[in-house]
């Protein structure tokens, strides 16, 4: 399970979160635009799914939305993007 989930414009600036564990500071939203671009610089090698400090993104776009899963653990990223679509 997610412990967030980030509604972000194409920015990476959150519109809309909801935190289900609390585990993952809030101060993590504000790397994803950064992680994101790093993520991206490669499209070869570009992953749906980004560890960075030990939190896992899982993102999708959609319509210039990014969905934005956060997680701490190991969790079933299938499941993640399954919600997601």
């Amino acid at each position: 399970m997610a412990s967030a989930i980030h509604l972000c414009d194409v920015k990476g600036k959150s519109l809309l979160s909801r935190d289900y564990k609390g585990d993952v500071p809030s101060q993590a939203m504000e790397h994803f635009p950064f992680v994101l671009v790093e993520a991206e610089e490669d499209p070869a090698t570009s992953s749906p799914v980004v560890s960075y400090n030990g939190i896992n993104y899982c993102y999708i776009t959609h319509n210039d939305l990014y969905l934005v899963a956060l997680t701490r653990h190991n969790t079933n990223v299938a499941q993640i993007f399954l919600f997601f679509a």
